[in-house]
């Protein structure tokens, strides 16, 4: 119990001197300006869809970045500012320890930061109101997840296709595989000829194969390119099959333009173990043109997923999840250094984790030759090599730390009108947002303890 008053007593400060220094002030007033202000200046084509996701990505997103830049900041300043001006001595005599001390700052940041965020989601949410947006304009759609093992499926489907006789040598089929299973699971548009195929799977949630008439229709979205753009149509088919084959929808690509919206009645598909989607694309071989498609993207299924402010709730804690760990962060190296350079340091860790979500860093490196090679490959040196793969391990390293908070995609999923599932955010919260700050607290706490004060 004294631990707790005391960690309660560091919160109560942690909250007091931003309020002293006018901090949450000025905070407040840019967070009401880009939630008031800011969606009058930006112009939409004028749609409903349009003017939502303006209200949820660019508002909501200007909003988060105000609040995180502070927070990162106010951590950077609340141990390290008292140390500077001989304030923490007094609290490092008195029976408060330091990993105490941590914890209460770092409690007092993430309270702050509850209240500035609701106030921002709750003025977001009015605002949608008061633009006329109906409950109808801002319902929620729920993601139908992908199959995992679907993926490798479709990679061996189609080295079967280009090895129809069987395996061929070693030397060529594993190059030859590892670049189908690199294709599918790129972020990067890659063709399917003319006369070839592309197959998704989804498993259809046991809630209704055991009890069909609940079941809601199914509603999908199938997006691709063609290799003219949008100045030529493509000819293809767009099929939905259930687990045994057989067909419950089959839809010819005409005049789409990249987009075919399809809907599967609840009857149809809600009794089957999975529902499978397939695209073939039926231009002549040899001379029509190829689609372009996104495997990992290109096939959506989506159910009834509730209203928006459940859903801004639920991506509420993604949010806070990260608040509180740049709350963490910037107390952190603000226990270890000055406010400067904790600032400093603070930032740049912020940045190399922004920088590590970048496709080139995540993506294995491709060694395989390509026929537009041109001559002889440069041979790289060992400094270049050593410090790429530094690099890939150190952006490895943030990738798979952060992996909670980038799992839950919450932003982008309340601009498309997508449900942020409630398990994605409170995974988020608990491991990013708790687990993750109390692991840097007992650190700093370290570091606290055996500072020269």
């Amino acid at each position: 119990m004294k631990s707790l008053r005391r960690i309660w007593a560091g919160a109560l400060l942690g909250m007091r001197a931003p309020l002293r220094s006018r901090f949450v002030a000025a905070l407040v007033i840019l967070l009401a300006a880009a939630v008031l202000v800011l969606p009058v200046q930006i112009r939409t084509d004028g749609s409903t869809a349009a003017e939502l996701r303006m209200l949820l990505t660019w508002t909501l997103g200007t909003a988060l970045t105000l609040l995180s830049v502070a927070t990162l900041w106010a951590g950077c300043a609340g141990i390290s500012s008292d140390i500077e001006e001989k304030r923490h001595v007094l609290t490092a005599i008195s029976p408060a320890r330091p990993l105490e001390i941590f914890t209460g700052r770092w409690l007092g940041l993430v309270l702050l930061d509850i209240v500035l965020l609701a106030a921002v989601l709750i003025g977001i949410f009015v605002q949608l109101r008061v633009r006329g947006l109906s409950a109808d304009d801002t319902r929620v759609q729920r993601l139908l997840p992908r199959d995992p093992a679907a993926l490798q499926e479709e990679a061996d489907r189609l080295f079967r296709e280009i090895f129809p006789d069987g395996t061929p040598d070693p030397t060529r089929a594993g190059p030859v595989r590892a670049s189908i299973e690199r294709d599918l699971g790129s972020r990067l548009h890659v063709p399917v000829e003319p006369g070839m195929e592309r197959r998704w799977r989804f498993p259809v949630p046991e809630t209704w194969r055991h009890d069909p008439a609940k079941a809601p229709p199914l509603t999908g979205v199938f997006q691709y390119l063609s290799t003219y753009g949008s100045t030529q149509p493509l000819r293809g088919v767009l099929e939905c099959r259930d687990g045994e084959g057989t067909l419950l929808l089959s839809r010819p690509l005409e005049d789409d333009r990249g987009r075919v919206d399809f809907t599967l009645p609840a009857g149809a598909w809600a009794a089957q173990e999975s529902v499978t989607v397939i695209f073939r694309n039926t231009e002549p071989p040899g001379e029509g043109v190829a689609a372009l498609i996104r495997y990992d993207d290109a096939v959506r299924l989506y159910v009834p997923g509730g209203g928006l402010a459940a859903n801004l709730a639920r991506a509420g804690l993604s949010m806070l999840a990260l608040l509180s760990l740049l709350a963490a962060l910037g107390i952190a190296c603000g226990c270890a250094l000055s406010f400067p350079v904790a600032a400093f340091a603070a930032t740049a860790m912020c940045l190399v984790a922004l920088v590590a979500q970048n496709e080139f860093y995540t993506d294995p490196v491709d060694t395989t030759p390509h026929a537009h090679d041109h001559g002889e490959a440069v041979e790289p040196s060992a400094f270049s090599q050593g410090l790429e793969t530094v690099s890939r391990g150190m952006t490895s390293v943030a990738n798979g730390i952060l992996a909670p908070l980038h799992g839950s995609h919450a932003l982008d999923r309340l601009g498309d009108g997508i449900r942020v599932e409630t398990a994605a955010g409170v995974r988020a919260l608990v491991l990013d947002g708790i687990l993750l700050p109390l692991v840097l607290g007992l650190g700093a706490s370290l570091v606290l303890a055996r500072r020269d004060l």
